[in-house]
C-alpha cells in the first residue's frame, strides 16, 4: 500500500472538485436516470474525498466546488 503525501492528496482533492463541478454543470437533471446517474456520482466522489483527506478532505472539495459556483 503506497501511503500519500500532502501534497499527493491535496492534487487528488482537486481532481475530485474538478469532476464534481463537471457533475454539476453537464449532467442533465430532466430524467430520472440522469438525476439518479449526478446522485450516484457525488456519493462516490463523496466517498473518494472522505478516503483521501477525511472530513477535512471533504470540506475542501465542498469548498472548491462552491467557490467555482459563485
Amino acid at each position: 500500500m503506497k501511503i500519500l503525501t500532502r501534497k499527493e492528496q491535496d492534487e487528488i482533492l482537486k481532481r475530485v472538485a474538478a469532476c464534481q463541478i463537471i457533475c454539476n454543470n453537464y449532467i442533465g437533471i430532466n430524467t430520472r436516470d440522469e438525476i439518479e446517474a449526478g446522485t450516484k456520482m457525488t456519493e462516490n466522489l463523496a466517498d473518494i474525498a472522505v478516503t483521501i483527506g477525511g472530513e477535512s478532505g471533504a470540506d475542501k472539495v465542498m469548498n472548491t466546488v462552491h467557490k467555482y459556483n459563485e
